[in-house]
């Protein structure tokens, strides 16, 4: 979410600085193809889910925006006709890799017993770190860092999200493997613990 906010409130900001040096119309133009494009991308992604691998879904979208942030750090003249066509595409995948993904991910990383208050503590972390893009947004850009080179620190977290859908992949693979261990030759399921345990597998 941090990342998000930095992008929404930052955006214009930074179309406007000397490179590229956009004026206000060109650069709110753009801004509204990126934010329509994230629309579309968060509708696409929900149809994609549902009929395709969340790890593989999550995945390509996490590989496509760390394409994308480089693709915009590499434009070598930014004019505003190359970075309409670049940050809208962007726009269409950044956001959704980093949108609708965090509920998806938190509802993977939690028991059924606990999910509801997992789900809870990872909005709670989002609303965080919506507070900490929005100064992390105006500190760089203070420093004298431009659009281009910004894009380029959204790595980091784009980074981060692979690396905990990996560890969730891993685990995921585990469970099940776990479970396949507990049925029988006979194809039951061996109800071995406490009673409550034997109930609930029956």
């Amino acid at each position: 979410m941090g990342t998000q906010l930095l992008i929404a409130q930052y955006l214009p900001t930074l179309l406007q600085l000397p490179v590229p040096g956009l004026n206000t119309v060109q650069s709110s133009t753009i801004v509204g193809a990126y934010s329509l494009a994230s629309v579309l991308g968060s509708v696409v992604l929900g149809a994609i889910l549902a009929n395709v691998s969340r790890f593989l879904v999550i995945g390509v979208a996490l590989g496509l925006a760390a394409v994308m942030s480089v693709l915009v750090y590499l434009i070598p003249d930014p004019g505003f006709g190359s970075l309409l066509v670049v940050l809208g595409i962007t726009g269409f995948i950044l956001p959704t890799a980093f949108g609708p993904t965090r509920s998806v991910l938190a509802a993977m990383a939690y028991p059924a017993s606990m999910r509801g208050t997992g789900i809870g503590v990872a909005e709670f972390g989002g609303r965080l770190g919506a507070a900490d893009g929005g100064v992390a947004g105006g500190t760089l850009i203070a420093v004298g860092m431009g659009l281009s080179s910004l894009f380029v620190v959204l790595l980091l977290p784009i980074g981060v999200l692979l690396g905990s859908l990996t560890g969730l992949r891993l685990r995921s693979r585990r469970t099940g493997a776990s479970k396949q261990a507990e049925v029988g030759p006979t194809g039951t399921v061996r109800a071995e613990g406490t009673p409550e345990r034997a109930a609930a597998m029956d």
